[in-house]
C-alpha cells in the first residue's frame, strides 16, 4: 500500500499555505503560490482521490461523522 508523507495546499483566494504533518517553518510574508510547485499543480490536469476510513478509531471514537 501507499501512505502519504507529506501534504502542501496552498490556496488561491489568499495565499494560505498548510502542510500536514503541521510543522512551523516558513514566515507569514510565504505565499506558496509563487512557488514552482503551486504553479505545476494549477496548470496541470487535476486528478482527486478521496479515501475516508471507516474502520478502527474512525468509527469507535464518532470522527466519521467529521470526514463525510
Amino acid at each position: 500500500a501507499t501512505q502519504v508523507g507529506t501534504l502542501y495546499a496552498g490556496f488561491q483566494k489568499d495565499g494560505v499555505f498548510t502542510q500536514w504533518p503541521a510543522v512551523q517553518w516558513c514566515d507569514d510574508n510565504y505565499d506558496p503560490r509563487f512557488r514552482p510547485w503551486y504553479s505545476a499543480a494549477i496548470t496541470n490536469p487535476k486528478l482527486i482521490i478521496l479515501v475516508i476510513d471507516v474502520s478502527g478509531s474512525m468509527v469507535t471514537n464518532d470522527r466519521i461523522d467529521l470526514a463525510v
